[in-house]
């Protein structure tokens, strides 16, 4: 595969550290390739101009214009532009936020090597993607989008994912309430929303699914 032919990818991260381990791994990939790198907002938005990337990947906390403004000015000189946000935030206002401005991927810092690549792979198709790690968010505004298998369209509460991981962990809803120090009925009510947002509807496949998503290790898996 020659240059012309692979993905171009920008980023955007005010850490030299963390631009220096995303350009590794990214130019690791055969069809992947970073053509540039940009250390605050300002210079995000010089080097988008310049050079036409395909996919930019960006922090939200930087200096001189913080994430959310270069992605407003960039979507305001290409309304196509496909936009990756990488942040240590994972709260709900920052993820509907960023998703507002016109992102179409969204990844925890503590996600995956792998899953940022997966990430990658996903917008440049043209959908969304949303990190496996982040739990927060209520995605029923994407629904009608087109979503990546490893995104789920309806996202699991903080209570929920911590409920599914027990599960899949082989903890029978008396187990679980025991350990969480909620009612039997408490554990069963968000066991059967968890099935109805996954459209999962036995234990096994529940584990399966959280394993798929990285919620748990192999090992962990009864």
């Amino acid at each position: 595969m020659n240059d012309n032919e692979k993905v171009k990818i920008l980023i955007a991260d005010d850490h030299a550290m963390v631009r220096q381990g995303l350009i590794a791994l990214i130019n690791a990939q055969k069809n992947l390739k970073v053509i540039g790198e940009a250390f605050d907002g300002i210079s995000t938005l010089a080097q988008y101009k310049l050079l036409e990337p395909d996919i930019l990947i960006i922090d939200l906390a930087m200096p001189k214009m913080n994430g959310f403004e270069a992605i407003g000015n960039i979507k305001r000189i290409n309304e196509e532009a496909k936009i990756i946000v990488l942040s240590m935030y994972d709260d709900e206002e920052s993820i509907q936020r960023a998703f507002a401005k016109g992102i179409i991927g969204y990844l925890a810092k503590q996600s995956a090597a792998s899953e940022l690549i997966n990430a990658i792979n996903c917008v440049s198709e043209g959908r969304i993607y949303l990190s496996s790690d982040i739990n927060a968010i209520d995605a029923e505004h994407l629904r009608d989008k087109s979503i990546c298998k490893t995104a789920t369209k309806r996202i699991l509460s903080k209570r929920e994912t911590e409920i599914l991981k027990m599960i899949a962990r082989g903890n029978t809803s008396k187990q679980i309430a025991k350990k969480l120090f909620i009612s039997w009925k408490t554990v069963e009510k968000h066991r059967r929303n968890i099935m109805k947002k996954l459209d999962i509807h036995n234990a096994a496949a529940l584990t399966r699914y959280a394993f798929d998503q990285n919620l748990i290790p192999i090992r962990e898996v009864k």
